[in-house]
């Protein structure tokens, strides 16, 4: 018994550090995130629960669920961002593909999304297999202006 009981005090003492070890999660690469967000698009894109748009200077506002569909240049954190919504009426309706890139800066990630000459920058992390942005105002995401200055939920695609 005099022997079980150091081994016991050992093994106990030890389980902390451990589970201390499993907590820390390994930072992907932006390279490898891109990927990730490009293979869990799903068939309709990484999908939002329901937000408010609008357009017109504010005139006409939908309720809708907004969609980002990935597709990523082979081997880095860049490549081309559908920016999509399914509209109240069951449309879906899916704009021309800007490009985006995956940026960190200060520990912060961000994407940048390049519509030509213009560019929004909105904070992203994934945690699981939930993609959160927060930034600005996206003001043409399929026509509509798209207000994340509050933190956006995404859930994957339905494969």
């Amino acid at each position: 018994m005099r022997r079980i009981s150091p081994i016991l005090v050992l093994a106990l003492a030890c389980c902390p550090m451990l589970s201390f070890a499993d907590d820390k999660k390994e930072t992907r690469s932006l390279t490898d995130e891109a990927a990730y967000l490009a293979a869990n698009n799903g068939k309709d894109g990484w999908a939002s629960d329901e937000v408010e748009v609008s357009r017109n200077d504010g005139s006409q506002k939908a309720k809708v669920i907004l969609r980002m569909v990935f597709k990523t240049d082979k081997d880095k954190p860049t490549g081309e961002l559908r920016l999509g919504m399914a509209l109240p009426n069951g449309a879906d309706v899916l704009g021309v593909g800007p490009t985006f890139e995956l940026v960190e800066k200060d520990g912060k990630r961000s994407i940048r999304i390049s519509f030509g000459n213009s560019t929004n920058v909105v904070d992203y992390t994934l945690d699981g297999d939930k993609l959160t942005v927060k930034g600005g105002v996206i003001h043409r995401w399929a026509g509509w202006d798209v207000d994340l200055t509050n933190a956006t939920a995404f859930k994957p695609g339905v494969k």
